[in-house]
């Protein structure tokens, strides 16, 4: 079961598999990607090209290690890219698991690329609904996008080196959608 919960049960009772795209390669989006790829889900690990260097191992082997207790193991992510198209293209759920000084370049990079059928998530928020609201609102971009963040990212998380990520603590978070 995915410590970050987006399990949904069809009529049968099986678990109905997502494509999420992952933007941010740090603590968090490899944390979202290894434990979204564990539970079933099609996960697309996007990270911009002028930070890439720093996962040069997760893009050649698109592979996570998870150590401690909460999550454990290795996990095959299906795509990682800098291809942002790539990234989006079918994704239902978009998590963004940036610091907040970077949602103003998140937001802009996205602003003609999200559909209006994909929910745009925040891990953590930090207000940055409200910074991406208004720079979709200056730059045109569809109002019937659905854009949620939450107070915190659901794990106490560290990379302890490429591709190899610890996960000490879940944490329950809670979701604001404007």
């Amino acid at each position: 079961k995915s410590c970050f919960n987006i399990n949904q049960k069809s009529k049968g009772g099986n678990i109905i598999k997502r494509t999420v795209a992952i933007l941010g390669g740090g603590n968090g989006g490899h944390t979202l990607a290894a434990d979204l790829s564990l539970s079933g889900h099609e996960v697309r690990l996007f990270e911009m090209e002028k930070f890439s260097h720093v996962m040069k191992n997760v893009f050649e082997t698109k592979r996570i290690n998870c150590l401690g207790e909460i999550l454990n193991g290795t996990t095959e992510i299906h795509m990682v890219t800098s291809n942002i198209n790539q990234a989006l293209e079918g994704a239902e759920i978009i998590l963004i698991a940036v610091p907040a000084f970077a949602h103003k370049d998140y937001a802009n990079l996205l602003a003609n690329k999200v559909k209006s059928d994909q929910l745009v998530v925040l891990l953590p928020g930090t207000l940055g609904s409200l910074e991406f609201s208004r720079i979709w609102r200056d730059l045109g971009v569809n109002e019937d996008i659905v854009l949620a963040e939450s107070d915190t990212l659901p794990y106490a998380t560290r990379l302890e080196g490429p591709g190899k990520v610890r996960v000490n603590v879940k944490i329950k978070v809670q979701i604001g959608v404007f």
